[in-house]
């Protein structure tokens, strides 16, 4: 007799499929669309799809991609259930849609120095343009500005679905005079005239230095006789620091033309 001889045949799984889908964009913007890809292992004989109750389509079968348009204000919870004749799988994922973004800002004006506190709503990035020709990317900065004036400063507040621009004019004027007395010395004229001495009341001081009011030395060197010849290539308002003895006073000085 002949001998008997095992002769393998082709095996499969016999196991449900496992869920997988990817996602165009999981924080849409208003109105715009989201793709929903299909990605599940193993072989799936059916496809059932629930995009959420205020989805565009809410739900599908079949294997896709399928194009889903969300409203404005959107938090829906997408979930593809898979099968075939071994099991069934589940895959939930949550979509957060996005707003426009809605620029707002305050401000506390002291003088020529504003302090600006950003109200904005879903911003993702800022942009402060003051006027003067200085920008900004702080979300909430301060500015001083070198003169007084009408300026407009304008926040634009951006994310990914757009921008949004608020602006502000401001009529500043100076708050300056002599600063509070410090070793016992007045600093005289103030407002002084581009070119003109400035004279400083009190004991002998060594040295001074004149700033910008973001800190740029403009001036600076021994005094002679209490007096200091002013010069400067923009009039306005700066720092202006004398030394004595190791000990230091600052004032705020007016250039005027």
């Amino acid at each position: 007799k002949g001998a008997i001889v095992a002769i393998p045949v082709g095996s499969c799984a016999l196991t449900p499929p496992q869920a997988m889908f990817s996602v165009s964009d999981t924080m849409p913007c208003p109105q715009s669309t989201v793709v929903f890809t299909d990605q599940t292992v193993g072989d799936a004989s059916s496809y059932t799809w629930d995009f959420g109750n205020l989805a565009t389509p809410a739900t599908a079968t079949g294997k896709g991609p399928h194009s889903v348009n969300y409203p404005d204000t959107t938090v829906a919870t997408v979930r593809l259930v898979v099968a075939n004749g071994f099991g069934a799988d589940t895959l939930d994922q949550t979509i957060a849609g996005m707003l426009f973004a809605a620029s707002k800002f305050t401000e506390v004006v002291d003088g020529t120095r504003i302090t600006f506190t950003n109200e904005s709503k879903d911003g993702a990035a800022y942009l402060w343009t003051f006027g003067d020709g200085a920008t900004s990317t702080e979300e909430s900065p301060v500015h001083n500005y070198a003169d007084k004036g009408n300026w407009t400063t304008s926040l634009k507040t951006s994310n990914k679905c757009g921008d949004s621009i608020t602006q502000k004019d401001f009529a500043l004027a100076f708050n300056v005079g002599v600063n509070e007395l410090k070793l016992s010395h007045t600093v005289y004229p103030n407002p002084v005239k581009n070119g003109d001495e400035i004279t400083i009341n009190g004991n002998e001081i060594d040295a001074y230095s004149l700033k910008t009011i973001d800190g740029r030395v403009i001036q600076s060197g021994q005094v002679t006789d209490n007096k200091i010849r002013i010069n400067v290539l923009i009039p306005g308002v700066y720092t202006f620091t004398i030394l004595r003895d190791r000990e230091s006073a600052t004032y705020r000085l007016q250039v005027i033309e």
